[in-house]
Protein backbone atom coordinates (compact mmCIF):
# COMPACT_ATOMS: atom_id res chain seq x y z
CA UNK A 1 0.00 0.00 0.00
CA UNK A 2 1.41 3.26 -0.99
CA UNK A 3 -0.06 6.87 0.62
CA UNK A 4 1.47 9.70 -1.59
CA UNK A 5 1.34 12.81 -1.27
CA UNK A 6 -0.60 13.77 1.44
CA UNK A 7 -1.00 16.30 4.52
CA UNK A 8 -1.62 15.11 7.74
CA UNK A 9 -1.94 17.65 10.37
CA UNK A 10 -3.10 19.06 13.60
CA UNK A 11 -4.21 15.98 15.11
CA UNK A 12 -3.91 14.86 19.09
CA UNK A 13 -4.58 11.70 20.62
CA UNK A 14 -3.95 11.04 24.23
CA UNK A 15 -2.75 7.38 25.33
CA UNK A 16 -2.20 6.64 21.76
CA UNK A 17 0.84 6.34 19.30
CA UNK A 18 0.76 8.13 16.38
CA UNK A 19 -1.01 11.44 15.96
CA UNK A 20 -0.38 12.13 12.36
CA UNK A 21 -0.39 8.66 11.32
CA UNK A 22 0.84 4.89 12.12
CA UNK A 23 2.09 3.07 9.53
CA UNK A 24 2.27 -0.57 9.70
CA UNK A 25 3.85 -3.56 7.73
CA UNK A 26 3.97 -2.90 3.81
CA UNK A 27 2.52 0.39 4.39
CA UNK A 28 4.55 3.66 2.48
CA UNK A 29 4.01 7.08 3.35
CA UNK A 30 5.46 9.30 0.45
CA UNK A 31 5.98 12.72 -0.84
CA UNK A 32 3.94 14.02 2.16
CA UNK A 33 3.56 16.32 4.92
CA UNK A 34 3.19 15.37 8.51
CA UNK A 35 2.85 18.68 11.07
CA UNK A 36 1.59 19.93 14.06
CA UNK A 37 0.15 17.09 15.62
CA UNK A 38 0.27 16.53 19.35
CA UNK A 39 0.58 13.50 21.22
CA UNK A 40 0.18 12.82 25.35
CA UNK A 41 1.01 9.74 27.15
CA UNK A 42 1.47 8.36 23.71
CA UNK A 43 4.34 7.41 21.42
CA UNK A 44 4.91 9.35 18.03
CA UNK A 45 3.81 13.06 18.45
CA UNK A 46 3.76 12.76 14.19
CA UNK A 47 4.61 9.19 12.81
CA UNK A 48 4.45 5.71 14.38
CA UNK A 49 5.91 2.77 12.45
CA UNK A 50 5.19 -0.42 13.95
CA UNK A 51 6.24 -3.27 13.74
CA UNK A 52 7.59 -2.40 9.97
CA UNK A 53 7.02 0.32 7.19
CA UNK A 54 8.90 3.00 5.12
CA UNK A 55 8.65 6.94 4.99
CA UNK A 56 10.29 8.40 1.82
CA UNK A 57 10.63 11.69 1.03
CA UNK A 58 8.01 13.44 4.10
CA UNK A 59 8.15 16.76 5.62
CA UNK A 60 7.81 15.95 9.54
CA UNK A 61 7.51 19.16 11.08
CA UNK A 62 6.39 20.85 14.27
CA UNK A 63 4.84 17.59 15.99
CA UNK A 64 5.16 17.27 19.96
CA UNK A 65 5.40 13.96 22.35
CA UNK A 66 4.97 13.67 25.60
CA UNK A 67 4.99 11.67 28.79
CA UNK A 68 5.23 7.89 27.08
CA UNK A 69 8.40 6.41 27.66
CA UNK A 70 8.63 5.51 23.99
CA UNK A 71 9.51 9.17 23.06
CA UNK A 72 9.60 10.44 19.13
CA UNK A 73 8.43 14.02 18.96
CA UNK A 74 8.67 13.47 15.17
CA UNK A 75 8.55 9.86 14.92
CA UNK A 76 8.55 6.56 16.97
CA UNK A 77 10.07 2.99 14.74
CA UNK A 78 9.34 0.14 16.86
CA UNK A 79 10.41 -2.97 14.69
CA UNK A 80 9.27 -6.28 16.00
CA UNK A 81 9.73 -10.20 16.64
CA UNK A 82 6.93 -10.40 13.79
CA UNK A 83 9.46 -9.73 11.04
CA UNK A 84 10.16 -6.42 8.56
CA UNK A 85 12.05 -3.41 8.77
CA UNK A 86 11.53 0.17 9.12
CA UNK A 87 12.87 3.02 6.21
CA UNK A 88 13.23 6.10 6.82
CA UNK A 89 14.69 8.40 3.71
CA UNK A 90 15.11 11.19 1.90
CA UNK A 91 12.89 13.29 4.71
CA UNK A 92 12.68 16.82 6.45
CA UNK A 93 12.26 16.59 10.14
CA UNK A 94 12.39 19.65 12.03
CA UNK A 95 10.33 21.62 15.02
CA UNK A 96 9.69 18.29 16.45
CA UNK A 97 9.63 18.26 20.39
CA UNK A 98 9.98 15.28 23.01
CA UNK A 99 9.98 15.32 26.40
CA UNK A 100 10.84 12.15 27.20
CA UNK A 101 13.62 10.86 24.37
CA UNK A 102 14.18 11.08 20.67
CA UNK A 103 13.02 14.63 19.74
CA UNK A 104 13.27 14.07 15.96
CA UNK A 105 13.07 10.20 15.67
CA UNK A 106 13.16 7.15 18.40
CA UNK A 107 13.90 3.79 16.97
CA UNK A 108 13.58 0.53 18.93
CA UNK A 109 12.49 -3.36 18.27
CA UNK A 110 14.86 -6.18 17.09
CA UNK A 111 14.92 -6.26 13.51
CA UNK A 112 16.52 -3.58 11.44
CA UNK A 113 16.22 0.41 10.73
CA UNK A 114 18.04 2.14 8.15
CA UNK A 115 17.87 6.15 8.52
CA UNK A 116 18.87 7.60 5.58
CA UNK A 117 20.13 10.88 3.22
CA UNK A 118 17.48 12.65 5.61
CA UNK A 119 17.64 16.36 6.67
CA UNK A 120 17.32 16.48 10.14
CA UNK A 121 17.24 19.90 12.54
CA UNK A 122 15.97 22.38 15.28
CA UNK A 123 14.56 19.63 17.17
CA UNK A 124 14.01 19.08 21.13
CA UNK A 125 14.46 15.97 23.67
CA UNK A 126 13.63 18.46 26.88
CA UNK A 127 11.72 18.28 30.12
CA UNK A 128 11.30 21.44 30.99
CA UNK A 129 14.72 23.08 31.62
CA UNK A 130 16.29 19.40 31.32
CA UNK A 131 17.71 17.80 28.99
CA UNK A 132 16.90 14.52 27.37
CA UNK A 133 18.99 11.77 25.34
CA UNK A 134 18.68 11.88 21.63
CA UNK A 135 17.50 15.34 20.62
CA UNK A 136 17.80 14.54 16.83
CA UNK A 137 17.61 10.39 17.29
CA UNK A 138 17.50 8.27 19.71
CA UNK A 139 18.13 4.35 19.08
CA UNK A 140 17.10 2.50 22.53
CA UNK A 141 16.53 -0.57 21.16
CA UNK A 142 18.61 -4.41 20.26
CA UNK A 143 17.89 -3.86 16.85
CA UNK A 144 20.28 -2.76 14.21
CA UNK A 145 19.97 0.49 13.06
CA UNK A 146 22.14 2.26 9.98
CA UNK A 147 22.42 5.82 9.75
CA UNK A 148 23.85 6.85 6.72
CA UNK A 149 24.02 10.19 4.46
CA UNK A 150 22.23 12.26 6.99
CA UNK A 151 22.53 15.84 7.63
CA UNK A 152 21.63 16.69 11.43
CA UNK A 153 22.15 20.04 12.26
CA UNK A 154 21.00 22.52 15.47
CA UNK A 155 19.42 19.95 17.82
CA UNK A 156 19.45 19.94 21.21
CA UNK A 157 19.61 17.16 24.03
CA UNK A 158 21.28 15.27 26.29
CA UNK A 159 22.90 13.87 23.28
CA UNK A 160 22.07 14.38 19.66
CA UNK A 161 22.46 11.03 19.08
CA UNK A 162 21.99 8.40 21.23
CA UNK A 163 22.54 4.70 19.81
CA UNK A 164 23.54 1.46 20.80
CA UNK A 165 23.70 -1.05 17.60
CA UNK A 166 24.70 -0.62 14.14
CA UNK A 167 26.56 1.72 11.29
CA UNK A 168 26.21 5.25 11.24
CA UNK A 169 28.72 6.26 8.10
CA UNK A 170 28.62 9.44 6.48
CA UNK A 171 26.84 11.83 8.01
CA UNK A 172 27.51 15.48 9.11
CA UNK A 173 26.85 16.12 12.56
CA UNK A 174 26.76 19.72 13.30
CA UNK A 175 25.88 22.60 15.77
CA UNK A 176 24.15 20.66 17.99
CA UNK A 177 23.44 20.74 21.64
CA UNK A 178 24.61 17.33 22.86
CA UNK A 179 27.27 14.45 21.70
CA UNK A 180 27.24 11.59 19.67
CA UNK A 181 26.71 8.97 22.72
CA UNK A 182 27.77 5.18 21.76
CA UNK A 183 25.79 3.15 24.50
CA UNK A 184 26.70 0.01 23.10
CA UNK A 185 28.49 -2.62 24.71
CA UNK A 186 31.15 -5.15 23.92
CA UNK A 187 29.68 -7.28 21.57
CA UNK A 188 27.37 -4.44 19.55
CA UNK A 189 30.03 -4.42 16.53
CA UNK A 190 29.85 -0.83 16.41
CA UNK A 191 31.32 1.01 13.00
CA UNK A 192 31.18 4.53 12.84
CA UNK A 193 33.02 5.94 9.93
CA UNK A 194 33.25 8.98 8.00
CA UNK A 195 31.36 11.30 9.89
CA UNK A 196 31.75 15.06 10.43
CA UNK A 197 31.17 16.12 14.60
CA UNK A 198 31.71 19.60 14.76
CA UNK A 199 30.43 22.61 16.25
CA UNK A 200 28.61 21.28 19.16
CA UNK A 201 28.30 22.18 22.90
CA UNK A 202 26.93 20.47 26.42
CA UNK A 203 24.74 23.90 26.03
CA UNK A 204 23.85 26.63 23.52
CA UNK A 205 26.57 28.73 25.29
CA UNK A 206 28.74 26.59 23.49
CA UNK A 207 31.15 27.05 26.41
CA UNK A 208 31.81 23.54 27.08
CA UNK A 209 32.52 21.11 23.34
CA UNK A 210 31.67 18.16 23.10
CA UNK A 211 31.61 15.63 20.26
CA UNK A 212 31.43 11.51 20.77
CA UNK A 213 30.99 9.80 24.31
CA UNK A 214 30.00 6.51 25.36
CA UNK A 215 30.89 3.45 26.99
CA UNK A 216 33.50 0.76 27.57
CA UNK A 217 33.20 -1.05 23.63
CA UNK A 218 35.76 -3.42 22.42
CA UNK A 219 34.17 -3.98 19.02
CA UNK A 220 33.24 0.26 18.53
CA UNK A 221 35.11 0.89 15.25
CA UNK A 222 35.78 4.80 15.17
CA UNK A 223 37.19 4.91 11.57
CA UNK A 224 37.95 8.29 9.35
CA UNK A 225 36.16 11.03 11.81
CA UNK A 226 36.63 14.59 11.42
CA UNK A 227 36.43 16.07 15.03
CA UNK A 228 37.17 18.74 17.46
CA UNK A 229 37.03 16.54 21.05
CA UNK A 230 39.55 14.37 21.01
CA UNK A 231 38.17 10.59 20.60
CA UNK A 232 39.05 8.58 23.81
CA UNK A 233 41.64 6.37 24.29
CA UNK A 234 40.40 4.62 27.30
CA UNK A 235 37.38 3.06 26.17
CA UNK A 236 38.64 0.31 24.03
CA UNK A 237 37.39 1.82 20.40
CA UNK A 238 39.30 0.59 17.89
CA UNK A 239 40.30 4.75 16.51
CA UNK A 240 42.09 4.99 12.91
CA UNK A 241 42.31 7.47 10.79
CA UNK A 242 40.37 10.37 12.11
CA UNK A 243 41.17 13.97 12.20
CA UNK A 244 40.85 16.95 15.10
CA UNK A 245 39.62 20.18 14.14
CA UNK A 246 41.97 23.02 15.81
CA UNK A 247 38.65 25.15 16.76
CA UNK A 248 35.00 24.08 17.19
CA UNK A 249 34.20 27.71 16.86
CA UNK A 250 35.88 29.03 13.57
CA UNK A 251 34.60 27.22 10.54
CA UNK A 252 38.18 28.97 8.97
CA UNK A 253 41.84 28.60 9.23
CA UNK A 254 43.30 28.91 12.96
CA UNK A 255 46.05 30.92 13.56
CA UNK A 256 49.11 29.02 16.24
CA UNK A 257 46.69 26.02 16.23
CA UNK A 258 48.09 24.22 19.33
CA UNK A 259 46.99 20.68 17.75
CA UNK A 260 44.55 19.65 15.11
CA UNK A 261 44.93 20.52 11.53
CA UNK A 262 44.73 24.01 12.03
CA UNK A 263 41.36 24.81 10.32
CA UNK A 264 37.86 24.43 10.90
CA UNK A 265 35.73 22.20 8.35
CA UNK A 266 34.97 24.90 6.48
CA UNK A 267 31.08 24.83 5.22
CA UNK A 268 29.83 26.96 2.45
CA UNK A 269 27.62 28.85 4.76
CA UNK A 270 26.98 27.40 8.55
CA UNK A 271 24.72 28.61 11.27
CA UNK A 272 25.99 30.98 14.20
CA UNK A 273 24.43 29.24 16.84
CA UNK A 274 24.25 26.05 18.47
CA UNK A 275 21.71 24.01 19.55
CA UNK A 276 17.72 24.14 18.08
CA UNK A 277 15.77 27.81 18.97
CA UNK A 278 14.10 27.48 21.94
CA UNK A 279 11.14 29.10 23.65
CA UNK A 280 13.62 31.21 25.82
CA UNK A 281 14.26 33.09 22.24
CA UNK A 282 12.86 36.23 22.17
CA UNK A 283 11.04 36.95 18.69
CA UNK A 284 13.72 38.98 16.95
CA UNK A 285 16.36 35.79 17.57
CA UNK A 286 13.42 33.71 16.43
CA UNK A 287 13.30 34.72 13.28
CA UNK A 288 17.32 35.74 12.47
CA UNK A 289 17.67 32.26 13.92
CA UNK A 290 14.95 30.66 11.28
CA UNK A 291 16.23 32.35 8.30
CA UNK A 292 19.96 30.77 9.29
CA UNK A 293 18.48 27.52 9.90
CA UNK A 294 16.83 27.50 6.38
CA UNK A 295 20.16 29.30 3.87
CA UNK A 296 22.67 27.26 5.98
CA UNK A 297 24.95 25.32 3.18
CA UNK A 298 26.78 22.43 4.65
CA UNK A 299 28.90 21.28 1.36
CA UNK A 300 32.51 21.95 2.12
CA UNK A 301 34.61 24.42 0.26
CA UNK A 302 37.64 23.10 -2.02
CA UNK A 303 40.13 23.96 0.84
CA UNK A 304 38.42 21.66 3.39
CA UNK A 305 40.63 19.66 5.19
CA UNK A 306 37.61 16.83 5.03
CA UNK A 307 37.98 16.86 1.29
CA UNK A 308 39.29 13.42 0.56
CA UNK A 309 40.27 12.54 3.95
CA UNK A 310 37.54 9.45 4.45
Amino acid sequence: IVVDGVVLQNGYLNGEAGAGIRLNTNVTLQNSVVRNNTTLNGAAGGVQIYPAGNLQNCLIENNVQTLNANGGGGICANTSSMGGNIYINGCVIRGNRSNVRGGGINIQGSTASYVTNNVIYNNMAIDGETLKAGGAIHDGGSNVVEFANNLIYNNSGLSVIYTKTGKMINNTIVKNVGNVYMAAAAGANTLVRNNIVWGSATDDTGVTPTSFGGVQANNARIYNNAVYNPLSEDKGWDLQGNIQFSSNNSNDDVEQAAFGVGSGPKFVNPTTFIGAISDAFDEADRALFLEELENADWNLTAKSPCVNAG
